[in-house]
């Protein structure tokens, strides 16, 4: 029988096997969103490709895998808490705002630009509704476009008004869009609004272009750190690029060459009368997509076009229509859709899952075998074939952003449009929140939609979303600029071609790339070690976690007789830098978010260089028990300074090699806080989702505030155990589905259950931890008992305190050790002996004296 809090915040025992045979549908129950008090910050960690719990009143997961019927309930979940809504006014000033370089303007002069947009919107709209009358007496056909003849703006919105199905707009849309940005490049901006940037030019130009049914396929890893089963595929219905990547979508990057006498305009111009309109050959990749839109076709009969356009007074509701469910099938796993018709089709299956067994084989190895090579990782195993799913629009456009988001650390927000019959609304996603527009309709509001275009033709890469503290080199790589403890600037290169991220939406974001400089290793004279930068987003409100390293390197080189187990045993920093977010302010000037709203987490962007390390998963026998231990001991002497840690999970406990012997190493210290003497402990849940302790999991269902506690983490590291020991296999996943259901995207509640039966009945261990399993299950047990201590104190008894509950596992631990094969105790002496001698880096006193006083902000 296990044990589960009720909702009530009563218990209840029941059986969970009994359950599950008897509600099947009790696995995909959505989960409920934490109630973490302000000021917390858990979130999502990408370099650990499981969930991690957020801040504030935020979720944040990642996922084992692309399939859309797996992560729909996430993004459901996140759109339902995280989305702040703005009128269609507010949303132009706020885009307006990206142009300022070096000061806000103000509000009241934002208005009247965009007042002067507007107006001549309006005449232009006007000036062009119909066919000059040279063209009237011929048909309006893409030639006529040539040469400065336009098609009248009243018939495109015609064209648009008699498609049939959403299929049919894609071209008619695109066709209306590019009108619009070539009549703008022939026209002059008022002089009012002489002090916005020009239009970008040449290859940079934006052009609109249809792109469903064309698959835009990404790579992402997921569990176990390996990269997903099968590439992600989606199908934006329509996609803004800048000229150069829209024109790669039809040609070969040797072919774009200007013909003589040809120039960008004239290659802009075919390409938006020609291949724009037509189902794309190649689809671009999402770090290359602008903006994409979803359309949505319902019963409802669109407006009559006008004879005179003016601006129309108020917002369109699009609250309730971009919710709706089964309005999208894009990202239909085994279907396809007819270009131009409403029907799915079923696809032609892939010949891995319809020839014979021995041929299947042999294809899926060698395109498993290439994408191992291309990304140096493990592929996960492959995804059951899924029924198609539907989704509504405002989820569409939440993966959309989350794969822009995703394919890229230099991207910091993502633009989406919703087109919902002839009613757009206008999308923001960072990794703070969402923020939606009021709709308009541009059939009787045409000039609110030339104006749109009219700012988003002014965009550069920075506005589109690139944050320009990475610059690009010349072989496609990004460049970023950090400080030594000491002041001295440096520049590191990230190797991102070769990295597969995980896939995230809001929240810290969490990447670990490898990087080169030749200045990083004067920091550390005497290593040779390759590095890596840390790059997420913290909540701003939230401790340095360099204030946290610096602590904990002050424990390391005291001379307290626990220091040894400190000593060696934490990651070097090298370098760090922060960036505070430059859209901040602007979000609560004009949009009106407050920092102290329950919707919106404002983040800072923060860069840690640190010497490479490697995950103790991929250690066996002798050497992962040795690496297991050292985390274990290291992280109890830091709860014991006031150092609490708060998220052990697989992807958190490292090794290094000193003296040829692996060293456990302690490592991630971003939801880490420095405890005050005195004061209560913090009660933020934090930690990764499958290895969180089970009070914290249970609290998300009822609610309770929940101190973090030195057993919740020891009882993280009991899962951790038992979840390496029952998957790998000589530093590979051999057991994919030993504790697979902990990554469910499910009810807390539900994943407690499991994860507690599981520390008295694990799943049996691979060949290359049999050997110390003993010692794995002795923890998980002694974690099973502190579980009931604490929650029936008056039965079980009181807890330990943690200085005892910790003294008494080391003992366990000693005691198991000396019962195993004899290997392993000569093995552990003889890392004890090298690290006798163990000199801390000079650098990290540096971090020491200029961070370490350890004061709590």
């Amino acid at each position: 029988m296990w044990r589960c809090r009720a909702r009530s915040g009563g218990a209840h025992s029941f059986d969970v096997a009994h359950t599950l045979r008897r509600c099947p549908h009790a696995l995909r129950v959505q989960m409920e969103p934490p109630t973490t008090p302000p000021g917390s910050a858990a979130s999502l960690n990408p370099s650990n490709p499981i969930q991690s719990t957020p801040p504030g009143k935020r979720n944040t997961r990642t996922f084992t895998t692309g399939q859309v019927k797996q992560v729909r309930p996430y993004y459901e979940e996140q759109m339902k808490k995280h989305v702040e809504d703005v009128s269609v006014r507010t949303f132009l000033l706020f885009l307006l705002s990206l142009f300022t370089e070096t000061k806000e303007k103000d509000k009241v002069e934002l208005e009247s630009i965009l007042d002067e947009l507007l107006l001549d919107a309006v005449i232009m709209c006007n000036e062009h509704k119909t066919l000059p009358i040279a063209n009237q007496a011929r048909s309006a056909s893409p030639e006529d476009s040539i040469g400065g003849k336009i098609h009248g703006l009243q018939e495109l919105l015609a064209e648009f008004r008699q498609t049939k199905t959403e299929q049919q707009e894609y071209a008619p849309f695109c066709k209306l869009a590019n009108t619009i940005l070539a009549i703008k490049k022939t026209r002059r901006d008022p002089t009012s609004v002489a002090c916005l940037p020009p239009a970008s030019g040449q290859e940079n130009q934006l052009v609109f272009q249809c792109n469903d049914p064309t698959e835009i396929l990404s790579e992402h890893v997921g569990a176990d750190g390996c990269l997903l089963a099968e590439t992600t595929k989606r199908k934006p219905d329509v996609v803004g690029l800048m000229l150069r990547d829209a024109l790669l979508t039809v040609k070969e990057a040797a072919e774009l060459q200007l013909a003589p006498g040809e120039n960008w305009d004239d290659l802009w111009e075919k390409h938006r009368i020609g291949p724009a309109l037509k189902k794309s050959e190649k689809a671009p990749a999402f770090d290359k997509t602008l903006v994409s839109l979803e359309f949505k076709r319902t019963d409802t009969p669109m407006e009559q076009i006008p004879l005179e356009f003016n601006i129309a007074e108020g917002d369109v509701d699009v609250s309730g229509t971009t919710t709706m469910p089964g309005v999208s099938n894009n990202d239909v796993p085994g279907k396809k859709r007819k270009s131009g018709s409403g029907a799915d089709v079923p696809s032609k299956k892939s010949k891995s899952r319809e020839g014979p067994e021995t041929k299947s084989k042999s294809k899926s190895k060698s395109k498993s075998e290439l994408r191992t090579a291309q990304y140096e990782i493990g592929v996960h195993e492959r995804d059951p074939d899924q029924q198609p799913t539907k989704v509504s629009p405002d989820v569409q456009v939440a993966i959309y952003a989350s794969e822009r988001l995703s394919s890229s650390v230099a991207i910091n927000h993502s633009f989406q449009f919703i087109i919902n019959n002839s009613v757009i609304s206008l999308w923001w996603f960072d990794r703070c929140s969402a923020i939606r527009s009021g709709g308009f309709d541009f059939i009787t509001n045409l000039p609110y939609l030339v104006v749109v275009l009219d700012i988003l033709r002014r965009f550069d890469e920075h506005a589109w979303g690139s944050n320009r503290v990475f610059r690009k080199t010349p072989d496609g790589e990004l460049e970023i600029d950090l400080a030594t403890p000491d002041a001295r600037s440096i520049t590191v290169t990230l190797k991102e071609a070769k990295h597969a991220r995980a896939l995230h939406l809001f929240g810290r974001a969490t990447d670990v790339i490898d990087v080169e400089s030749s200045d990083v290793h004067p920091t550390l004279p005497d290593s040779s070690s390759k590095f890596v930068a840390k790059i997420y987003h913290p909540d701003e409100r939230r401790e340095s976690e360099v204030r946290v390293l610096a602590r904990a390197y002050g424990v390391a080189c005291s001379g307290d007789k626990d220091a040894k187990h400190v000593r060696g045993h934490l990651p070097i920093l090298c370098a760090s830098a922060d960036f505070d977010d430059e859209y901040a302010e602007r979000m609560t000037k004009i949009l009106g978010i407050s920092r102290d709203g329950k919707r919106r987490c404002f983040r800072r962007l923060r860069v840690l260089l640190f010497e490479h390390l490697e995950h103790i998963y991929k250690l066996s026998g002798a050497e992962f028990m040795s690496a297991f231990y050292d985390c274990f001991r290291c992280h109890g002497v830091l709860w014991q300074n006031d150092i609490h840690h708060r998220d052990i999970s697989e992807d958190n406990l490292m090794f290094t090699r000193r003296g040829g012997h692996v060293v456990g190493v302690l490592n991630d210290f971003d939801l880490s806080v420095i405890h005050a003497e005195g004061r209560s402990l913090a009660n933020e849940r934090t930690g990764t989702i499958p290895f969180m302790a089970s009070a914290l999991l249970w609290a998300f269902g009822t609610g309770d505030s929940v101190a973090h506690l030195y057993e919740h983490d020891v009882e993280s590291f009991a899962y951790v155990g038992l979840w390496i020991c029952a998957r790998y296999k000589n530093g590979e996943v051999t057991v994919h589905g030993a504790y697979r259901k902990w990554t469910d995207t499910i009810d807390p509640d539900f994943i407690a259950g499991m994860k507690f039966g599981c520390l008295t009945r694990p799943e049996p261990a691979t060949e290359s931890h049999t050997g110390h399993f003993t010692a794995t299950k002795a923890l998980a047990e002694a974690a099973s008992v502190s579980i009931v201590k604490n929650m029936h104190p008056g039965v079980a008894g009181p807890p330990d305190t943690p200085k005892a509950y910790f003294e008494r596992l080391r003992g366990l631990f000693d005691t198991e050790i000396k019962s195993m094969n004899p290997e392993y105790d000569v093995y552990m002496q003889a890392v004890e002996r090298t690290m006798e001698d163990y000199e801390v880096p000079h650098v990290l006193h540096i971090w020491r004296s200029c961070h370490g006083d350890g004061q709590v902000n």
